[in-house]
């Protein structure tokens, strides 16, 4: 939080990039709206927006060819933007931006009103949509035959490589 207000005023407010209109407006404009939002709302576009993150994490580093990492990424990050979803590390730079721009939304009606519930979305979204599902999908099978929970498995593995009527001094012979 600290690193982000220091790197907006030195290389955003100092530098001029947001101190003029149409930006200054739109900013300010954006940080009153996200501080007057209902905690539902954020608590909800939290939870779709980290799921999207996540996912565009997830398919950007499971593709294999470069043009399908780029897409995979791309496509969830589009699709956050274009909506508009919410994101905690995002609205630290935008809120806070707007904050310094002169919006009118204190620090303490922000982290309440705006961080906390994007933040517990955003663990929901990403933690229990993306995690736990692909924990599910792909790693419970792994688990399951580490800890033979699976009735399928044989109780004795060489039961399957010899055979239940065979002995291995019989195997031998052969």
């Amino acid at each position: 939080l600290v690193g982000f207000i220091f790197f907006q005023y030195i290389f955003v407010y100092y530098a001029g990039l947001l101190t003029h209109d149409p930006y200054r407006s739109f900013t300010v404009h954006l940080a009153e709206t996200k501080g007057s939002t209902q905690w539902h709302q954020l608590f909800l576009k939290g939870i779709a927006g980290n799921w999207l993150v996540c996912l565009a994490i997830w398919l950007g580093t499971s593709a294999r060819e470069l043009v399908s990492k780029i897409v995979g990424g791309f496509l969830p990050l589009w699709l956050f933007v274009a909506v508009g979803y919410e994101h905690a590390i995002a609205n630290m730079f935008t809120v806070q931006m707007g904050m310094i721009l002169g919006a009118n939304l204190s620090i303490g009606k922000y982290i309440a009103c705006v961080m906390i519930p994007v933040t517990l979305g955003n663990i929901l979204g990403g933690g229990l949509f993306v995690g736990v599902t692909y924990w599910y999908l792909y790693l419970i099978e792994k688990v399951d035959t580490e800890l033979k929970i699976d009735s399928k498995l044989p109780v004795n593995n060489t039961d399957e490589i010899i055979g239940k009527n065979e002995t291995i001094v019989e195997i031998q012979e052969l």
